[in-house]
């Protein structure tokens, strides 16, 4: 049933017939290709190991050498959820099979276009089968990623009065965006205490705009691009569809990890007995290019047939069409043809449709389980970081996705989350990003920024009031200010890594969290755009700074196709394994005080005086400068003051999880006290390790018992792998005691 004001002629003139979306296809077609697949899931159980591995193995620049400051690193991406990487056997399909008979798709008449055509629907099939879509359902590939795919959507669909609009808190700006500017009225769903979808607050706004005579669509994240969190859609879908509201939902950052399942079955029973399902998608959006495999690949709309109501397709033009004389034209009845304008991105499609087929070869139970593994040990491995914050709650359900800050103890500042992705870029060749991750408003939840505080900080980044464009939008240029900008590092844990990778993570950040703030002087940051560089990167030839790739290079004066590579063996050799990089590290990180005096002694100076800033400057500066970290390399009683606070106060949950704020308060008011004061049990309760700095290499823990004369002094050493496997702090404190 259709709900009230949907289908209407505010934006377009009049409505149209649809047919189903594969015209050309018969059920025993449908039915050829869903028994294969059926067959393969059966074998996951025993395949999926293999298939992991295969897929690891085969990952193009798993074993790319980078050249940092501290010498050669192998990369390790850990940017999936960005964007995916390309599969090896993947590529050598499409090269082997695909582009040999490529042809434009838009004619019957020759083999190659046919086969093309035949490709691309194959690719269309695999998808819709992936997302459980069912005959009201037509997959539509469009633009780039969620926002073309949502852009299209929009504009396929019309409305007898101005629509109203919910959204969550997680939404990135490509389900935030163009709701805002095309819809008069967009209503933001705020987090529950627990750190998910509040919907009890979306059960009372849908109750309030009910009986205003208004359409109603809601337009959620399916999961969180910062912190992984998802949202049960089948719970959100079902209060929508109760309110006669459309369910929409962005795929875009969980697409790649779980279940998508457009046609849900019936969860409930009505008082007659029949069943009531509520919890259909109306519609979502995906971005395949973030699924492994999915590098070039275009924006995927999966639609309910009924909301593509516009008589107008946007783009029109190549492929839409049924006639064009010279006065009119007439476009096709078929929604996919109509919603498709121009020739596609062939084999973008193709590839999207290989990388959902391998995704459901491997089984998204199978994914689910590792990555429900991956959370765990994730948090459980980084609890025993006290400066290291992961924003968000750590009890909701959610994909291994991290984004984090580091304190430094001491001042009670952070280091800037762009110097934290570029360490970890240098030491390690870890690929992580540092930013708001492209949704602004959960960010600025999970930091804890007021609306009245962000209104400060947008007023400080601009330096003046926006520009305002010919249309009335505001429009700014980068200011001076960026690095003031607020953000978090983010990364995630990929299903298929192998084990030797997922430590080495785990302890590389656990490094970074105690350690990073101590190669600060070596670095340098440019404030009008918050990029951060090591101090040698200025001064070494371009070989040795790790030159980027350029297609100025390309030259065919000898006849053929001739370029500079900079994929040339190396002058140092990277380290041979995941230990020996982070030996390597902890090398680094012990020599920073060594090659800090170097730099003093060679007359380098730090311009990154905290009166640089100006007042409003210096009184928003949140992260720890180059010259604040030299000070207490070199004068540790510095360590004494007391923390600055902050402009921001990063959010807690009701689980009290969130961050690790109780343990890092105990470690800075542990590093202020003096090295000889003992730890007394409290209200008779067995007191906790007391952290106490002795010479800042050692340090002086309680024992379990409370025991002030029971004492252990523990040499302090960086976080170590053994054999493979993560050593705690506990662990390591226990086996040095003397």
């Amino acid at each position: 049933m259709q709900a009230p004001g949907f289908g209407g002629t505010m934006r377009r003139n009049k409505a149209y017939a649809v047919s189903p979306p594969w015209a050309t296809s018969t059920d025993f077609e449908m039915n050829k290709f869903k028994r294969p697949l059926a067959n393969s899931l059966d074998r996951q159980e025993q395949a999926t190991p293999d298939l992991m591995k295969y897929v690891n193995d085969n990952v193009i620049g798993r074993d790319k050498i980078i050249i940092g400051p501290y010498g050669p690193r192998e990369v390790t991406y850990c940017d999936y959820v960005a964007s995916g990487r390309s599969l090896k056997f993947i590529e050598d399909y499409i090269r082997e099979e695909v582009l040999p008979l490529y042809g434009n798709t838009h004619t019957s008449t020759s083999a190659v276009s046919l086969q093309t055509s035949a490709f691309r629907e194959q690719a269309r099939k695999i998808i819709h089968n992936a997302v459980h879509a069912g005959p009201d359902d037509v997959v539509i590939f469009s633009g780039n990623g969620c926002t073309g795919a949502l852009t299209t959507l929009i504009d396929a669909m019309t409305f007898t009065k101005p629509p109203v609009i919910f959204v969550g808190p997680f939404e990135h700006h490509s389900n935030l965006l163009p709701w805002r500017e095309l819809m008069p009225k967009v209503v933001r769903i705020e987090e529950s205490s627990k750190g998910t979808l509040d919907l009890k607050q979306l059960d009372n706004q849908l109750k309030t705009w009910q009986g205003r005579g208004h359409p109603m669509i809601g337009a959620f994240s399916a999961g969180s691009n910062i912190t992984g969190i998802m949202t049960d859609t089948s719970r959100v879908s079902t209060l929508l569809h109760r309110y006669g509201a459309l369910a929409i939902f962005d795929y875009a950052a969980t697409a790649p990890y779980v279940d998508i399942d457009m046609n849900p079955p019936a969860d409930r029973l009505t008082s007659s007995g029949e069943e009531e399902n509520l919890a259909y998608k109306d519609a979502i959006v995906l971005s395949p290019h973030k699924l492994v495999g999915g590098p070039g690949t275009p924006g995927v709309l999966i639609a309910k047939k009924h909301l593509f109501t516009s008589t107008v397709p946007q783009p029109c033009g190549g492929g839409t069409v049924f006639f064009v004389s010279k006065h009119n034209q007439v476009y096709l009845k078929d929604v996919v043809e109509r919603w498709e304008g121009g020739t596609p991105n062939i084999v973008g499609c193709v590839r999207a449709g290989l990388a959902f087929q391998l995704k459901q070869a491997i089984g998204a139970s199978n994914i689910v389980r590792r990555e429900d593994e991956l959370v765990r040990r994730a948090f459980s491995a980084w609890s025993q970081c006290p400066n290291l914050i992961l924003v968000g709650s750590h009890r909701a359900k959610r994909v291994p996705i991290f984004s984090f800050l580091i304190r430094h103890a001491q001042s009670g500042l952070l280091l800037h989350h762009n110097y934290v992705c570029t360490l970890l870029n240098d030491v390690f060749g870890i690929q992580a990003r540092g930013g708001c991750a492209c949704a602004g408003p959960y960010g600025q939840d999970l930091l804890g920024i007021s609306d009245e505080m962000m209104r400060k900080f947008e007023s400080l980044l601009l330096g003046r009031k926006p520009d305002v464009d010919s249309s009335g939008t505001k429009v700014a240029d980068p200011t001076s200010r960026e690095i003031l900008k607020p953000g978090f590092a983010r990364l995630n844990l990929v299903y298929f890594a192998d084990e030797p990778c997922i430590q080495f993570v785990l302890r590389a950040i656990a490094m970074v969290a105690e350690h990073g703030w101590k190669l600060l002087p070596q670095y340098t940051f440019k404030r009008e755009t918050a990029e951060w560089k090591h101090r040698s990167h200025h001064k070494q030839r371009p070989s040795r700074r790790g030159k980027r790739l350029g297609l100025d290079s390309v030259s065919y004066t000898s006849g053929q196709m001739t370029y500079t590579s900079v994929s040339s063996i190396p002058e140092k050799m990277p380290p041979a394994n995941y230990q020996e990089c982070l030996k390597m590290a902890e090398e680094v990180f012990e020599s920073a005080e060594v090659k800090d005096k170097e730099l003093e002694e060679l007359g380098i100076e730090l311009h990154d005086n905290p009166f640089e800033f100006d007042e409003d400057g210096a009184k928003f500066r949140w992260f720890l400068l180059p010259s604040e970290a030299r000070r207490y390399l070199q004068q540790p009683e510095l360590q004494q003051g007391p923390p600055k606070p902050l402009p921001f106060k990063v959010k807690t949950y009701e689980d009290g999880t969130t961050p690790n704020s109780q343990k890092a308060r105990l470690h800075r008011r542990n590093t202020a006290q003096s090295s000889d004061s003992e730890a007394k049990p409290e209200n008779g309760r067995i007191a906790r390790p007391r952290v106490v700095p002795t010479g800042g290499r050692q340090r002086r823990v309680v024992s379990k018992r409370g025991d002030p004369q029971s004492t252990a002094v523990i040499r302090v050493r960086l976080p170590k792998v053994n054999n493979g496997s993560l050593v705690s702090m506990q662990q390591e404190e226990k086996a040095e005691a003397v």
